[in-house]
């Protein structure tokens, strides 16, 4: 049966936890609240809710994943981890560049230039640098002359006039989220930890009392911590590629989403091989020594056994973090590779897969250039430019069912 993995009858691994999450903390210089060090000292016998996203610059509903998962907290003895999916790529998903500030009610994909955050094609967003303060600085002003252009498409739409004083206070706040970003340049290296100490920071100004009952870590932190689990999977590589392929043929039958169009191989691993010289992403075919790829980047070739460059894809990392023995996982919705990452945890660890609470409303906001209809891929930091931090954390915060309505306070 391979290698044996480990997690759930053990306390090991939620002590690995903890050094990931403190590593985190500590390489983003954040501090922990008093409340937070009183759970992560006992993080070995505490309930855990689990969700995780990208966290570069998440529209509200993203962003409100952890705060809600807060109010399924009954007790003083759960707690919600946020894993921050670092390993994105800008292709990964829009919410790694896109800033989402409306022209006149277009959105950024209908717009010829929009506005958008400076940051490299390829490379893995933890291994890629940060924007410069020069670009800050320019996107300061093109946030600005946005602002300008939207004014008298706001004032036709809502029949009113926007006044000096509150274009006046409109424009310090775009000033305030642009020093907001520049200050923490100084205090990180990487595009991925900028981001991540950005909304951390964010989230503890909109919701200070839901703040204190989650802790954040970072996705490729975990993986090297549960270095030994991955190996595990890599040696029983081909139990995965067969519940896979049991999942997809499944999923056809019930005509259903697929995980994939077509069965993996015998060779396929679950995972993503980064190059050691480019920092990019690739797959990688079992062989009999290891495992073969080729970069896609540099065209270096790589054959090796060693586990030092590889982490998780959406299967394993789903798979792994089971391990966790997770009271929930709270998710926007049901991926198709759900199912497959569930089907692992079952029939591979031997573990019960964790239930998934979905949070299926979405926010909308109202805003200075936004469409009349309202938008909800409004991002948190183009909503703080019209909405103060306490009234948004308070907005954000409902019934399961109920989607929160956000208005700017400079409409009607």
């Amino acid at each position: 049966m391979g290698d044996k993995i480990t997690g759930a009858q053990n306390n090991e691994i939620r002590i690995k936890l903890r050094e990931a999450i403190e590593k985190f903390y500590d390489r983003l210089h954040i501090p922990f609240t008093s409340e937070q060090l009183k759970y992560l000292k006992r993080i070995d016998k505490i309930d855990i809710i689990e969700c995780g996203h990208g966290w570069f610059f998440p529209i509200i509903g993203i962003f409100r994943l952890p705060i809600m998962a807060t109010t399924l907290i009954k007790d003083d003895n759960t707690v919600v981890l946020f894993r921050c999916n670092d390993d994105y790529t800008r292709r990964t998903h829009y919410s790694t560049r896109k800033l989402s500030f409306y022209q006149r009610g277009l959105s950024e994909d209908q717009q010829n230039n929009p506005i958008t955050m400076k940051c490299e094609r390829k490379r893995v967003l933890r291994y890629a640098p940060p924007p410069s303060e020069k670009y800050l600085q320019y996107l300061r002003d093109r946030i600005k002359t946005r602002f300008y252009e939207n004014f008298p498409y706001a004032e036709r739409e809502y029949q009113f006039k926007i006044g000096r004083r509150d274009r006046k206070e409109i424009l310090e706040n775009i000033d305030w989220i642009i020093d907001f970003l520049i200050e923490r340049l100084n205090m990180i290296d990487n595009y991925a930890d900028w981001c991540e100490r950005i909304n951390i920071d964010l989230l503890r100004l909109t919701n200070p009392k839901q703040y204190d009952k989650i802790f954040f870590v970072s996705h490729i932190d975990l993986a090297e911590m549960f270095r030994e689990q991955l190996q595990a999977f890599f040696s029983r590589s081909e139990e995965f590629v067969k519940v896979i392929n049991e999942v997809i043929a499944k999923q056809k039958a019930d005509g259903k989403a697929v995980y994939k169009a077509n069965e993996v191989g015998k060779d396929y691993l679950p995972f993503w091989f980064l190059c050691p010289k480019c920092m990019i992403r690739n797959r990688a075919i079992k062989v009999e020594n290891g495992f073969f790829y080729k970069c896609e980047q540099c065209g270096n070739c790589y054959n090796s056994e060693k586990m030092d460059f590889v982490i998780p894809d959406a299967i394993t990392k789903q798979t792994l973090t089971a391990l966790l023995n997770l009271k929930a996982r709270v998710v926007g919705g049901i991926k198709p590779y759900s199912a497959v990452a569930d089907a692992c945890t079952e029939k591979i660890c031997g573990i019960k897969a964790p239930p998934r609470i979905v949070l299926k409303t979405q926010p909308k906001f109202y805003g200075i250039g936004e469409p009349k209809i309202g938008s909800t891929r409004t991002t948190v930091l183009r909503a703080l430019i019209e909405v103060e931090p306490e009234t948004l954390g308070r907005l954000l915060v409902t019934p399961w069912e109920e989607s929160p309505v956000i208005k700017s306070r400079f409409i009607p």
